[in-house]
């Protein structure tokens, strides 16, 4: 694999980082976060549009940036679903950061 073809497929993958990780937080302030009117059921329409398809989508988003990582390096150290949970644990770990920041810097 050439080296603009690796640059190619890290920078892809860090795009990619980057989009599930924003749909993850999306997803879960969405789905949890969000407050349903009194008795409302969990599962209606609308936050299961706008709640559980963005955590979908960022799955399938943050595994095709771990397999983009994955093919980037010509020898991997590590095997592909290894790499998969360290996207999908560095996406969780940079969104409790952000509602942690978030919290220390909110003003009341």
């Amino acid at each position: 694999m050439s080296g603009k073809q690796s640059f190619g497929l890290r920078v892809t993958g860090v795009v990619a980082f980057l989009a599930g990780t924003v749909a993850l937080s999306y997803g879960f302030a969405m789905s949890f976060l969000v407050p349903g009117t009194p008795g409302e059921g969990f599962f209606v329409r609308e936050r299961v549009i706008f709640g559980v398809f963005p955590l979908l989508a960022a799955l399938v988003t943050l595994g095709l940036s771990g397999w983009l990582f994955f093919r980037s390096v010509p020898n991997p150290r590590h095997n592909l679903s290894d790499v998969i949970a360290y996207c999908i644990g560095g996406a969780l770990g940079a969104i409790f950061l952000f509602f942690i920041v978030g919290g220390i810097f909110h003003e009341h």
